[in-house]
């Protein structure tokens, strides 16, 4: 989510956190970055990268079991 993001909400994203089942981290992002707007548009690649570090975090997790 964006801090100027025009299509989510912070209800949205309250109600996303009650309701999922699986593992999350919140990330809001910021005008820092440029990556404010809307699916982060004006930054994509930080996104990415926001997101495949914490993907590979969670994968790190079931590495050995």
């Amino acid at each position: 989510m964006g801090t100027n993001d025009h299509f989510a909400s912070v209800d949205q994203l309250t109600y996303l956190k009650e309701n999922v089942a699986g593992p999350y981290d919140i990330h809001i992002f910021d005008t820092s970055f440029g990556a404010q707007e809307h699916c982060q548009e004006g930054n994509h690649s930080y996104a990415h990268q926001i997101i495949f570090d914490w993907t590979e975090e969670q994968l790190l997790k079931y590495k050995d079991a």
